[in-house]
């Protein structure tokens, strides 16, 4: 982390915001609300890098809140090609971990479309650990837990019950941060 550039990556995710807020008002919907809760949640990250956990916690906390309002998740099946059309493209979503030592980066392509389903769940699991993290070193174990359990339902249903294999390693990283505080902390 020495040689990151916390400030300047902070800098580039407050303009990303910046933006996606001027463009869309009210949060957005679909992929551009997705965005914008990745770019906090990014930022998020980075800030908690840098020790400013206050901001990190609001920043995760505001894009935790827009992904979980009722109404923001309903999308068709990738198998319904009647919903793809030639609009649809290639897209990579990036989010940003820390875990206190070193930044974890999961990268996920995607088809975008406004009906093809995005990587909102795997958006969604990442913030509530991060938010976890966040918990953890400012109140404690207690009440980091509900969020890593949170996240590993989430990572638990799309690598076992919907096949997202390629999350696989992810789930399995997840499973080690809350069993580490159970075998820390009576």
């Amino acid at each position: 982390l020495a040689l990151a550039r916390t400030d300047a990556a902070a800098s580039h995710y407050d303009q990303a915001i910046a933006i996606h807020t001027r463009l869309n008002p009210g949060g957005g919907r679909g992929e551009a609300l997705d965005q914008l809760a990745l770019c906090r949640n990014n930022r998020g990250a980075i800030l908690r890098a840098q020790g400013k956990l206050e901001a990190a916690l609001k920043d995760f906390e505001a894009a935790i809140r827009s992904l979980s309002q009722p109404g923001q998740g309903e999308a068709v099946s990738l198998t319904d090609r009647s919903a793809v059309t030639e609009r649809t493209h290639l897209a990579l979503d990036v989010a940003i971990g820390y875990s206190g030592k070193s930044f974890e980066v999961l990268a996920r392509d995607r088809l975008a479309h406004p009906s093809v389903p995005g990587n909102r769940p795997v958006i969604l699991a990442m913030l509530l650990r991060n938010r976890a993290q966040v918990r953890l070193a400012q109140a404690g174990p207690a009440a980091a837990l509900e969020d890593y359990q949170s996240s590993l339902e989430i990572l638990g249903k799309l690598v076992e019950q919907e096949g997202q294999l390629d999350l696989a390693p992810q789930y399995a990283q997840s499973l080690t941060l809350p069993a580490w505080l159970y075998a820390t902390h009576p």
